[in-house]
């Protein structure tokens, strides 16, 4: 038995998977919650994909009640995974780093600890596992092989 990923046809810039081992690669969809799931079993894993910590931070400040409304979505699968492509250092030293032009770094009035607090809690209360993977190499082969692994562990393999 072979999986195939879908991705979501909202996710701009994300991973492509192509054919590898048990994996027919990825086809595209409309998915109400994440980014990445398994067709085969779409109800058992959640992927939602961050690319950086302008992002992450956007979404919990800015887009609280829509996050919050995506992490109580996610809350039913036995398996989701917020998946970072930045490290936890990374976070630690926002606003600096994130790329923000200074008329909006200037502006902001949070900082990395801040923001740690808030994902921790975020985390405990909805269940998700948050993963810093440094760049998004290492975050496309952890979520490859979380993916392969949710597979194989639900199939028997």
């Amino acid at each position: 038995m072979t999986y195939t990923i879908l991705r979501d046809t909202r996710e701009q810039q994300g991973w492509s998977f192509s054919p590898y081992q048990k994996c027919n690669g990825m086809e595209l969809a409309t998915l109400k919650t994440g980014d990445y799931t398994i067709k085969e079993m779409p109800e058992l894993i959640c992927i939602e994909r961050k690319a950086s910590v302008a992002e992450i931070a956007n979404n919990v400040i800015k887009e609280k009640d829509r996050f919050t409304r995506e992490l109580e979505r996610m809350r039913d699968f036995p398996n989701k995974y917020i998946i970072c492509e930045f490290s936890m250092d990374d976070i630690m030293k926002f606003p600096e780093g994130a790329g923000l032009p200074k008329s909006v770094k200037d502006n902001i009035r949070i900082n990395g600890k801040f923001l740690i607090r808030v994902l921790l809690e975020l985390q405990q209360e909805y269940g998700f596992q948050l993963l810093f993977c440094g760049n998004s190499s290492n975050a496309f082969v952890v979520a490859a092989s979380i993916m392969k692994r949710i597979y194989e562990k639900n199939c028997g393999v």
